[in-house]
């Protein structure tokens, strides 16, 4: 038996992302959409979700490059903070060093607490009202279709209207 033979076999680091607190006293997030499949691959920073408080829709970016194993919930559940989001397969096994991050923890750790997002560089993501997040659903637009022309770029009602139109949907 060759020495590689005896080496043990790569275990994959399977990780449960978790909802991160987004602050301001709110406890929970509808979850709105998802940007990604089971089987996909996405790279650090890639959109996994976007998640609806009631101030804001929120998109929820990967802190890890991995496949998606496992979506938990669909579109209108709503998610407690520190509630599981997804399961997926780090690329990196020493992923499990740095899982104290937002949203990350491994599958068998129960007691670590979700941890707030570091705030994004001015106009990274583009601000949507809940009420138009709701519109983008009900016309089935993809929010990462759309271009905001609102006050610092936020999404108005009607650039998800003009969308919807473009492509053929109307209310």
């Amino acid at each position: 038996m060759s020495m590689s033979e005896l080496r043990e076999p790569d275990i994959p680091s399977l990780f449960t992302f978790h909802l991160p607190d987004p602050g301001e006293g709110l406890t929970s997030a509808e979850l709105s959409e998802w940007a990604v499949v089971e089987g996909q691959d996405v790279g650090v920073d890639q959109l996994l979700l976007i998640v609806e408080t009631a101030k804001a829709a929120v998109e929820i970016p990967s802190p890890i490059s991995g496949t998606i194993v496992r979506l938990i919930g669909i579109p209108g559940d709503i998610v407690s903070v520190g509630g599981a989001l997804l399961e997926m397969e780090a690329d990196d096994p020493d992923a499990s060093s740095a899982f104290h991050l937002v949203g990350r923890r491994p599958v068998t750790t129960t007691d670590t607490p979700a941890r707030r997002l570091p705030p994004k560089p001015a106009g990274a993501t583009p601000k949507v009202t809940p009420a138009v997040c709701r519109l983008a659903r009900a016309l089935s637009v993809s929010l990462r279709d759309v271009t905001g022309t609102g006050p610092g770029g936020s999404v108005t009602a009607t650039d998800i209207e003009s969308v919807a139109s473009r492509i053929g949907r109307t209310t």
